[in-house]
């Protein structure tokens, strides 16, 4: 019933990676595999408090000696508060105990040739390597209770957040010109990035007179009913669908089923064609790119779904989408190639369970269902019903995990029949959950927080030159979490005429909520 031997069952992926993207200095980081050319970095690598660090003696040539070298090469870099603390107790002890067994060898030299001068030189050094030794201890207790916070996943990415935060203010005020445009925009970033929390000060009270219109989400709503109404005849529609399937590509309603197989077979790459698909699909991109991603990585056979039943499932899930210039299925079809291509990377060998990929892959399917097509502020400012439904968190991921759920309920559409409900139905209801949470944008810093930390714990704890590895349930969640972030707003690192065309929808449907 798709159950797995063992909680971390591996999976051997269907076929190299084929993607350009490769593994960056932090191994979980994916770059480009050509060099991009010179441009401003990222304001979080250009904090420069570790310079005035009490640890940065450590980074002194005059002071590495060969036990220490490894571990201050590993230590470049390092950008959250918690790592950079871990790091630099660490550095302290294994600087301690370089001058420990200096004094040692220094105390067994003064045995065995006393020396000339009065004084008892070896009762002196006796005295210092017991109160090296003292120090010893209360370093390896600082060090053993910093572990522990991290092994029981205490809230540590909190500290990066804050400074993030911080960094980010920084930042938007260097952008400031003292045009109301530069100040518009500098607004715009951080009440879209940073989650809504009158502490940060980053909340503002918009007047009645001033408040968006409802409008709009009330039509969206309708054109919602409307598309779900339309998929009543369920059968009707999936048969049609499922009698034109090959073996090899399903037949989504295209008119040159021969041209979308050659487009369908660069679905591992990360310079595939979604807009091309969706011309050859009458505008049905999802149903053809999520079945073939199912049917590359043999989700079907693993996990016993029947193809009718995935077909029906795909159908009502992209009629469920509404036709929103950017928030359509064809972004979710693009999404879900993009984390498909991803996940191809050499990293992820052996890293990921089954039942995991089966939840990503999902996840990036559904995450952006019934989006009206107007963002979270705009329900919250605007009194929607969704946004009172969920009590203004994360709105419309509430709704996308909810739809998209609600939808297996229909006749012939459950593609976790057969998974234990249990186990991994509730793992993979879990997982799917915390992937759609995470593609809030208001969350975007608490997550890049949480995640940084994280990767940087496991680069302070792995041995120099092994790659990260997923040891736990936690980790995979956090990479998955990651993922699926990246994927959604991956736009920017396609190719040019494919980023200029999303980009274009976008502003659009931004525009268009004004």
């Amino acid at each position: 019933m798709g159950s797995q031997s063992g909680r971390r069952a591996r999976v051997t992926l269907p076929r190299s990676a084929k993607s350009p993207a490769l593994m960056g200095r932090n191994y979980l980081l994916l770059n480009s595999e050509k060099q991009p050319r010179e441009r401003r970095g990222s304001f979080i690598y250009r904090d420069v408090s570790m310079a005035t660090s009490p640890f940065s003696f450590t980074r002194s040539p005059s002071l590495v000696t060969t036990a220490t070298v490894g571990s201050n090469r590993d230590s470049e870099g390092l950008v959250t508060p918690f790592a950079q603390v871990l790091r630099g107790l660490k550095d302290l002890r294994d600087q301690h105990s370089i001058i420990t067994v200096s004094l040692r060898r220094e105390k067994e030299e003064s045995d065995v040739d006393p020396p000339t001068t009065p004084g008892d030189r070896g009762g002196q050094l006796e005295e210092q390597i017991s109160k090296m030794n003292e120090l010893s201890s209360g370093l390896q207790w600082c060090i053993a209770e910093l572990e522990k916070m991290s092994s029981e996943g205490m809230a540590i990415g909190k500290f990066a957040t804050s400074k993030f935060k911080r960094l980010l203010t920084s930042e938007l005020s260097s952008y400031s010109d003292g045009s109301e445009e530069m100040e518009a925009v500098a607004n715009w970033i951080s009440s879209t990035f940073v989650e809504r929390d009158s502490d940060d000060g980053f909340v503002r009270a918009l007047p009645r007179g001033q408040r968006p219109r409802s409008g709009s989400v009330a039509l969206a709503v309708q054109q919602y009913k409307r598309h779900v109404a339309q998929t009543s005849n369920l059968k009707q529609l999936s048969e049609k669908s499922l009698g034109a399937t090959s073996k090899k590509r399903p037949r989504i309603g295209s008119t040159d089923q021969e041209e979308l197989d050659k487009q369908l077979g660069n679905i591992d790459k990360w310079e595939f064609d979604v807009f091309a698909i969706s011309d050859l699909t009458n505008s049905r991109p999802l149903a053809a790119v999520v079945f073939t991603i199912f049917q590359e990585r043999e989700l079907l056979k693993t996990f016993h779904i029947e193809e009718t039943t995935l077909l029906n499932y795909l159908t009502v899930l992209e009629a469920a989408y509404l036709d929103n210039s950017y928030h359509n299925s064809m972004h979710a079809a693009d999404v879900a190639q993009t984390a498909h291509s991803m996940l191809l990377s050499k990293v992820f060998d052996h890293q990921l369970s089954n039942l995991e990929i089966l939840a990503a892959m999902f996840a990036a399917a559904i995450h952006d269902v019934a989006h009206p097509g107007v963002n979270n502020d705009f329900l919250i400012d605007s009194g929607d019903e969704l946004a009172l439904l969920y009590n203004d968190r994360s709105v419309l991921e509430n709704h996308h995990i909810s739809t998209g759920f609600k939808l297996l309920q229909r006749k012939d559409c459950n593609i976790f029949a057969q998974l234990s409900p249990k186990r991994e139905y509730r793992s993979l209801r879990k997982l799917v959950a915390g992937m759609v949470l995470a593609t809030d944008p208001h969350q975007h810093l608490n997550n890049l927080g949480a995640f940084k930390s994280w990767l940087e714990n496991k680069q302070v704890h792995r041995t120099l030159g092994k790659s990260i590895l997923l040891d736990d349930e936690m980790d995979a969640v956090m990479v998955l979490q990651a993922l699926l972030h990246s994927a959604d707003i991956s736009n920017p690192c396609k190719q040019g005429n494919l980023s200029r065309n999303w980009s274009k929808r976008v502003t659009k449907e931004l525009f268009a909520q004004v």
